[in-house]
Parts: structure tokens; sequence; C-alpha cells
């Protein structure tokens, strides 16, 4: 049989404990006069009653912190349990042809990419590049290897090797691609070290097949220095957000949990 508390509507099963906690919620719940009134009756009360007041009250906190505790420890499960979920239904429902790596190093890096720079910076311009792959995967439906759910706000998955899935490999053994979350700025450093690389070699032939122009005038010599200085690489956490949080506005979708019996480590 069950005890609701008509004062914050908790119910108890066991009837100690309803009747422990009625008194501290009365009190809780009652006008200041009638507080201070038994305030008043407390100092009346004798040290052996007023021990035991105590050790009750000590008893209440203690139940009330294990349950606050208890409530802690289930929704990090629930948190665990959908972390889980998210990425086995990944392994089982969607399939690449190319991991991560292998999808960096396949984008392209075009004159109007390195024109972006120019204008503005090479983050802006590795996003836009990032915004063209995107666009085309989309119009010729390819799975990319790179995911986010509406649920997980600014978290990214990706379809790579990752360094679990090589420890536990034999080194005669290739080891396998699967899905993971991004639990550090690894993958996005990889992808400036990757698409970076291809701007500079992007920049490198547009300075040789403007060298003649670029010495005809101290104007454009000023330009030249000002482009070679938008190469230069900007705090590493703040593009590493930048580029994260981009990505995760183009590509994130809502989370529909599947019941899945399915190992995927």
């Amino acid at each position: 049989m069950s005890h609701p508390c008509n004062l914050c509507n908790r119910t108890f099963i066991i009837k100690q404990n309803f009747v422990k906690h009625l008194c501290i919620c009365k009190w809780l719940h009652s006008s200041a006069s009638q507080r201070n009134s038994e305030h008043e009756t407390i100092h009346k009360l004798s040290e052996k009653q007023k021990d035991e007041l105590l050790v009750d009250l000590l008893h209440n906190y203690q139940v009330l912190s294990n349950q606050l505790e208890t409530m802690k420890k289930e929704m990090q499960n629930l948190k665990t349990k959908q972390r889980i979920n998210m990425t086995k239904w990944l392994c089982k429902a969607k399939k690449c042809n190319k991991t991560y790596s292998k999808w960096l190093e396949s984008i392209s890096v075009t004159e109007n990419h390195l024109e972006i720079v120019f204008s503005q910076d090479l983050v802006s311009g590795i996003i836009e590049a990032f915004k063209d792959e995107i666009h085309d995967s989309k119009l010729h439906n390819k799975q990319l290897p790179i995911y986010a759910f509406t649920q997980k706000l600014n978290s990214l998955y990706v379809y790579d090797l990752n360094s679990s899935s090589k420890e536990k490999s034999k080194p005669s053994e290739p080891s396998e691609p699967s899905w993971s979350l991004i639990v550090t700025d690894e993958h996005l450093k990889k992808a400036f070290n990757i698409i970076g690389a291809k701007f500079e070699k992007k920049y490198y032939v547009w300075k040789q097949s403007n060298d003649t122009l670029i010495n005809s005038s101290d104007e454009w010599k000023e330009k030249e220095m000002m482009y070679t200085k938008k190469f230069t690489h900007d705090n590493e956490t703040t593009r590493n957000n930048k580029l994260k949080q981009w990505l995760y506005k183009q590509i994130h979708v809502p989370f529909q949990e599947v019941n899945i019996e399915l190992d995927c480590e």
C-alpha cells in the first residue's frame, strides 16, 4: 500500500518513512508564525527528545541524499545507453564506402575556395570546401562518413579507424573501420591538416601562375604578403570549435531509437 503526501505529491511505500517525511514536510509548508511557535517548542524539549529529533533529521537527510545519488546514477546510465544505442544504430543502418580519413583526402579545393581564403580566412575556405562536398554527397545520395543527431548538441560521429580498434587488432589482421563519437579534437585537427595542405598547394600554384603580376607593383607585393598571412593558423581550439559547430548544423538529424541486438565495439 502506498502513502501519498498531499503537500508535495511524493509517495512512500514504507509507512515509517512516510510519517517521518510528513513531519518535515508540514513544517516546510507551514507559515512563519507556525515555524516560530514550533521553534519555541523545540527549545522546551528535553535533551533526550532533542537527540531523538536530531537523529530523525539526520536519517531523513541521509535518505534524501541517497535518493539524489541514485537519480544521478540513473541519469548517467540513460545518457550512456543513448550514446551506445546511437553508435549501434549507425553501425547497423549507415554503411560507408570511405572512411573519414579517405573522405578528407578526396575533398577538392578549387580556385573559388582559394578566393574565399583571400577575402576572409583559411577556416572560411575550408568550410566552403566542406559545404560543396556535403552538397555533392546529398545530390548523389552518398553516405557521408560523418553524422550528427539533434539530441546530441554539437556532437559528431565519424566512420573511421579508431585507436581502440587498432589496439585490439593483431599486427597480421587489418583494423576494421567503425562509427564512434568524437571525444577529442584529433579528427578536427586531421581535417585542418589534410585540407589545409591542399589549400597551401593550391596557393603555391597560384603564386607561380601570377609571379609576373605579383612582381609588377608594390601593391601586388603587399597583396601577396596579405594573402600569405591568411594561411597562418589561428587558435587551434577556436578553429576546431567553429568547424565542429558548422558541421553539426549542416548534417544533424533527429534520432529514432531502434532496438538492435548488435555488438559494435
